[in-house]
């Protein structure tokens, strides 16, 4: 392990509390305070092996070995490399600093990004406010700030909830933002060539706070709060007069046809756009790389690096795209077509929650074993019990949750004619 004022500058060391000096000069900084960040910044290793860089003195890391460190560094490109893309946009340095003064004012324990009607939209909230185990919702009074960020156009719904102490240590700039399936990445687009990569959470704000027209009282919409990564964040809309007549299937068709209409060619043409700025930023770094030496050479290479790695996807997404609007065009964008994407949608969406479905019993099986209650009736006293069976064993149960008696190496069958003349 190398000490950490020996080597790294003033710069880097706001970036993490411990690092990984990749053999390609990669800075890879962790924080002893926020499990939930990695940064990502350029530093010349000029030896052939990853290095260690910590705060902490020599002796707190005696136990480690070269291998420990090759491994961590490695578990990590494998996980990042896991995650799916989903899609892009850019926030500027205004916007990152508003999002962490109002972090900060209200005290948001989580920032969440999603799609909202093809834009990106912020909320910040106290999810401590909604853990009823903890607090009384009475008490409190619920806050959700709420914000669409201006010149964001995204195809792909999506909904990523971040830390807001992990967000604090980004600094203030201009940002490409990719979102995945697992994290999120803040690619710094100004002079301060740093990536943020930021683990996502299952969780989303359940609360919505409005005043009710016909009881005149503040009313809270409170979902279930749950870390189950099953939950899914629901686009909520005001919904004028007419709307309101209509069905929610009639609402969707609606939105199908605006999307493949309006929406859907403006994606494509934004996405080509930033395509054809990519190409040219490649460019203008290969011509840099004929006299650029050192870490500058290291930070245009490490660029060059992910704008190759990312460019066949963005193209295929777009390609995708593309190929989805000329088709509905190519149908004269008739209800008949919209229909049939409709019902698609429906046929996906009622698989996928099978799926889940399916999921929930099995990893339930895999935690507590195959478990089956039968509610049965005292047929004198009317007292409810439940014979609960798990594996082999049974268990009669009071509803005072005592249990009267047990049934070993018993089918339940079995059971249930010992019990015949007593419950019903």
């Amino acid at each position: 392990m190398i000490e950490f004022d020996n080597i790294l500058k003033p710069q880097h060391r706001k970036y993490g509390d411990y690092f990984i000096l990749s053999k390609d000069s990669e800075l890879i900084g962790f924080y002893n305070d926020n499990e939930a960040l990695r940064t990502k910044t350029t530093f010349l290793n000029d030896t052939n092996k990853n290095l260690f860089i910590s705060r902490l003195n020599n002796l707190e890391h005696k136990k480690y070995k070269q291998s420990d460190y090759d491994k961590l560094l490695n578990k990590l490109k494998t996980l990042e490399d896991k995650a799916s893309f989903i899609t892009r946009f850019e926030i500027t340095s205004d916007w990152v600093e508003a999002i962490k003064d109002s972090a900060k004012f209200y005290k948001s324990t989580h920032i969440r990004f999603f799609n909202d009607n093809n834009a990106v939209r912020v909320n910040l909230f106290d999810y401590r406010q909604y853990r009823t185990d903890i607090i009384t919702l009475k008490e409190q009074n619920l806050i959700v700030v709420t914000e669409t960020i201006p010149d964001t156009i995204v195809n792909k719904p999506f909904s990523s909830s971040l830390l807001a102490r992990t967000f604090e240590k980004i600094s203030v700039n201009d940002y490409a933002v990719e979102i995945t399936n697992d994290y999120v990445f803040f690619d710094s687009l100004s002079s301060e060539r740093v990536e943020y990569g930021l683990a996502t959470q299952n969780v989303i704000e359940p609360i919505l706070k409005f005043q009710h027209e016909t009881i005149k009282e503040n009313c809270s919409l409170l979902f279930s709060w749950s870390n189950d990564d099953t939950n899914i964040s629901a686009e909520l809309q005001e919904l004028n007069d007419e709307q309101i007549e209509k069905t929610p299937d009639e609402l969707e068709l609606e939105y199908l046809k605006t999307y493949y209409s309006k929406t859907l060619p403006k994606v494509i043409k934004q996405e080509r756009k930033n395509q054809q700025e990519t190409k040219k930023e490649m460019t203008s770094l290969k011509r840099k790389l004929r006299t650029t030496k050192g870490n500058e050479r290291k930070a245009i290479e490490s660029r060059l690096k992910k704008h190759i790695k990312y460019a066949p996807i963005v193209n295929d997404y777009i390609a995708e795209l593309e190929i989805e609007y000329e088709t509905i065009k190519k149908e004269n964008f008739s209800d008949k077509a919209y229909e049939k994407r409709f019902n698609k949608r429906k046929e996906l969406r009622g698989k996928k929650h099978k799926d889940t479905a399916v999921k929930k019993v099995e990893k339930y099986k895999q935690e507590k074993g195959d478990v089956m209650i039968t509610f049965l009736t005292n047929k004198k006293s009317k007292e409810k019990y439940m014979l609960i069976q798990r594996k082999s064993n049974h268990f009669l149960i009071k509803s005072d949750k005592s249990i009267t008696t047990r049934f070993q190496n018993k089918t339940t069958d079995e059971v249930k004619r010992i019990l015949a003349n007593n419950f019903k």
